[in-house]
């Protein structure tokens, strides 16, 4: 019976104790809460983060999938052909043949050569007729050397020995023999130029 009164008695006090005094929880309690703080940082999520939408207007710098970046335009120019330039022309020439110097079986003609350049210009002359006129040996040239001469069918080359001043011109001569028909020149030509027809 003793036994029993001392806990009956215990629990007694206890209630006692309790009706007193009432146990706070964690959560209410204030700053001066004798509870310890966590000394220990907290730990990062691990949660993964959503993805960054990129501002409006902004371009992308990875390739678009499925399609090539196109590669940087290179222009191909064609090649420049060089410019030949042709004869100058600096030697012209006139022929001329006068009715005075045509009798029944041949004629002698001109040919007029001045040179247009600063600088002294040789000459070559070649004439072809049709094939009732044919050149003689006959040549010359009025106070210059007689120039060379070389014949071929119904026609012939006069190549002079000097060349001719600048700003100067000379009168070459020559004889043909002729049957009747055409007495005017097929060709003429200086340095390859053709001549003037008088």
């Amino acid at each position: 019976m003793a036994i029993a009164g001392i806990v009956t008695l215990a629990f007694i006090t206890m209630a006692i104790v309790a009706a007193v005094f009432p146990e706070k929880s964690p959560a209410s309690a204030g700053p001066g809460s004798s509870t310890e703080a966590n000394p220990f940082p907290p730990l990062p999520s691990l949660a993964p983060s959503a993805p960054t939408e990129p501002a409006p207007g902004a371009t992308s710098a990875s390739p678009t999938p499925g399609r090539t970046p196109a590669s940087p335009r290179t222009t191909t120019r064609p090649a420049t052909t060089p410019t030949v330039e042709g004869p100058t022309g600096a030697v012209s020439a006139v022929y001329s043949r006068a009715p005075e110097r045509t009798w029944e079986t041949g004629f002698q003609a001109s040919v007029t050569l001045r040179n247009n350049s600063a600088s002294a210009e040789s000459w070559q002359v070649t004439v072809v007729f049709e094939q009732n006129v044919s050149p003689t040996q006959e040549r010359w040239i009025n106070g210059a050397d007689q120039p060379t001469m070389s014949t071929q069918s119904h026609g012939a080359t006069y190549i002079g020995t000097a060349p001719i001043p600048p700003g100067s011109e000379i009168v070459l001569w020559f004889g043909a023999l002729r049957q009747p028909g055409n007495l005017d020149p097929l060709s003429c030509t200086v340095n390859g130029r053709p001549c003037s027809i008088n």
